[in-house]
């Protein structure tokens, strides 16, 4: 039995891509839905991820009837499902793809394209413009039961630190004052 449950941080999706390329929030739906673009995306249904680049794809097609089923049917699946590897030669699966230019982007959660950026400088991160925002929400509840420094950490991860550290690692807080 636990007590009430309580968003602490969100995510969204964003895209990662090579440093010198010229796509941006402007061109994000065209360049995806060119027929050249090559897209990499998580595994829907096996991975979190997945699914949120599916919700996207249907954020699309509301904007541009049929956008779903092309978005869907070119999206390349490396990573997250029980068949994709979970490294390649020690490195992850979508940046060999983009290095060996089999994708062109790949669609990933802001706080892991941030870490890609923040690791090299041959790539860069776009947020998704806000009419395609897609992620997931983040919870806690305290145990009951638990030890009293549970409900301590608790409030802790809602402290204006522990959100800064969370913002600071490509997070959305939910819990940071708001800005003079």
């Amino acid at each position: 039995m636990s007590g009430p449950s309580v968003m602490f941080a969100k995510n969204a999706l964003c895209i990662v891509t090579e440093a010198g390329s010229p796509l941006d929030t402007g061109n994000l739906v065209d360049t995806l839905l060119k027929p050249g673009t090559k897209i990499g995306s998580s595994t829907p249904v096996a991975d979190p991820a997945g699914d949120y680049t599916w919700e996207m794809f249907r954020k699309v097609d509301a904007m541009r009837a049929g956008a779903f089923d092309t978005l869907s049917k070119k999206a390349q699946q490396l990573i997250g499902g029980p068949a994709t590897p979970a490294s390649v030669n020690g490195r992850s699966p979508l940046l060999v793809a983009l290095d060996d230019r089999r994708i062109d982007l790949f669609v990933i959660y802001c706080s892991s394209a941030q870490q890609i950026v923040r690791e090299s400088s041959k790539y860069k991160s776009l947020a998704l413009p806000p009419e395609l925002s897609v992620g997931p929400e983040y919870g806690l509840t305290v145990s009951r039961r638990a030890a009293a420094g549970a409900a301590d950490f608790a409030i802790c991860l809602l402290s204006p630190p522990a959100q800064a550290t969370l913002k600071s690692f490509g997070f959305i807080p939910v819990a940071l004052p708001a800005e003079p």
